[in-house]
């Protein structure tokens, strides 16, 4: 299976170096053009998956218009949603600069949480998760060739779990725009100790599953009705996982160009 992953255009935000998370703001106009541009030179995925985030479904569109229109092809995943940054939220260094929780952050690289946000173990745990579900989903379809467009953490997040050849988080840092065509391979695993473990949650069971349409007017200019799928919690996650739930695989994705 060929997957791209393509990191949103850029925002407002993005261009004041603010950290945007939980923020839903839309892409700038001058994005478009160049988002689009870009998807001319992309063969068309059969399917894509998107964060819900506005700034995602719009970088989608401007990309695969044909893709994006044509119903159950796009696919919106809510854990593949960018990082809630807390109390960073929206905020760029020359803000933060003198927050001693700030300080804290900058001095252990990035590996501390966010006050009332998230932690980062969490975090890169739930994006890989989301990963596997989405391709599952890939598989039902019978998908070949299929697009994420997702954001930054998100991307870095995936790839530090499975990429080839292995790197760390921040390796995988993209420009708005910008990302990776991958290959992947995917088999069983006996939970060996080098297996990744992604536990069934229950957004994978359709007796369990929140699955709702996000209505067209809800949409950037209007796209089209496609399914959000969710997981049993009130917040969109999913509940505890019992052992006989859980699945190993082993998963590789083999980075076959940079998307620059």
């Amino acid at each position: 299976m060929k997957i791209y992953f393509i990191r949103h255009g850029a925002t407002r935000g993005n261009r004041e170096h603010r950290y945007v998370g939980r923020t839903d703001e839309g892409i700038l106009e001058s994005e478009k053009e160049r988002l689009r541009e870009r998807g001319r030179l992309l063969p068309e995925p059969e399917g894509m998956f998107v964060s819900p985030s506005r700034r995602c479904l719009e970088t989608a569109r401007a990309l695969f218009p044909e893709v994006f229109s044509q119903k159950g092809r796009v696919i919106a995943e809510t854990d593949l949603r960018e990082m809630d940054f807390g109390e960073f939220e929206y905020k760029n260094y020359q803000e933060l600069n003198g927050n001693p929780a700030y300080q804290k952050f900058l001095d252990s690289g990035g590996q501390t949480g966010f006050p009332g946000g998230e932690e980062p173990d969490a975090f890169r745990r739930r994006c890989r998760e989301a990963f596997f579900r989405c391709i599952r989903t890939a598989q039902e379809h019978q998908w070949e060739t299929v697009g994420f467009t997702v954001h930054g953490g998100t991307i870095m997040s995936i790839m530090e779990g499975f990429a080839e050849p292995p790197g760390g988080y921040f390796e995988y840092q993209v420009r708005n725009g910008c990302g990776y065509i991958t290959e992947l391979a995917m088999k069983a695993s006996d939970n060996p100790e080098n297996a990744a473990e992604f536990p069934m949650k229950a957004s994978d069971n359709p007796e369990n599953a929140a699955e709702f349409p996000m209505k067209a007017s809800d949409n950037p200019e209007n796209a089209p009705e496609f399914p959000v799928k969710a997981g049993n919690k009130p917040d969109g996650s999913a509940g505890e996982i019992s052992e006989s739930q859980k699945e190993w695989f082993s998963i590789k994705l083999t980075i076959e160009e940079e998307i620059k």
